[in-house]
């Protein structure tokens, strides 16, 4: 009996360590320079970022908001194919790895980089929430969806600071500028 119980224990462990390597981030090896570090972030970061960053301030836009209103089909695949893919910012930002730890400026770039990842997450997860709202039909229902929409604004604005942040400096940074980031002048 004793061996019955620590088998179903031993499969139990088993079973769970499976789905925890099922659903674990992949991670790349350490860099070894700034360089391949900004052409991580600008290739794997930053140019799916952008789309994200570009679906999330359609919203605001009234043409897409009569598009969800109607129930669009293709407009509500899009927005929630980017908003499922915003919500994995941080993962992305795990999977590239750190800068190199002698570079103060890379290491503020990246730690602006997480801090507006958290919160474009939990904006994206709001999104997600509310589209269906948005797309209901019924008024007081999309009422609902606008103002779970509104209340993510402070959370927006303080992810979008952070970003902001960060792309100044490594704007400055030729290594960046070499992965292709431009100037926003």
């Amino acid at each position: 009996m004793l061996l019955a119980a620590l088998a179903l224990l031993a499969a139990g462990c088993g079973s769970k360590k499976q789905a925890e390597t099922t659903t674990s981030i992949p991670i790349l090896p350490d860099v070894k320079t700034s360089d391949e570090w900004a052409q991580r972030i600008v290739v794997r970061f930053l140019k799916p970022l952008n789309e994200d960053l570009q679906v999330l301030n359609g919203l605001n836009n009234p043409q897409i908001r009569i598009f969800i209103a109607s129930g669009n089909k293709t407009t509500i695949n899009v927005i929630n194919r980017r908003m499922n893919d915003l919500q994995q910012c941080t993962d992305k930002l795990v999977t590239i790895g750190p800068p190199t730890s002698d570079d103060e400026q890379f290491q503020r770039v990246d730690r602006l980089f997480h801090s507006a990842c958290k919160n474009y997450e939990h904006v994206a997860d709001a999104v997600v929430d509310a589209v269906p709202l948005l797309s209901s039909g019924r008024t007081d229902v999309i009422q609902e969806g606008d103002k779970r929409l509104r209340k993510t604004i402070p959370t927006s604005a303080a992810a979008a600071k952070d970003f902001q942040k960060a792309i100044a400096i490594a704007q400055k940074r030729p290594e960046f500028r070499n992965a292709g980031l431009q100037s926003s002048s």
